[in-house]
């Protein structure tokens, strides 16, 4: 997850990044509360 813009975030696939945050969640063993897929959507609209 790189991104340098508001642009790149919003051109980047919800789905992935849905994907992409629970692996990064995982890998970094965090305990905070995993957005939903609505949430995640939401923030690309």
């Amino acid at each position: 997850m790189n991104f340098k813009s508001t642009e790149d975030f919003k051109a980047t696939n919800p789905n992935k990044f849905f994907n992409d945050l629970g692996g990064m969640r995982k890998k970094l063993k965090s305990e905070l509360k995993m957005p939903s897929m609505d949430e995640v959507k939401s923030w690309f609209a």
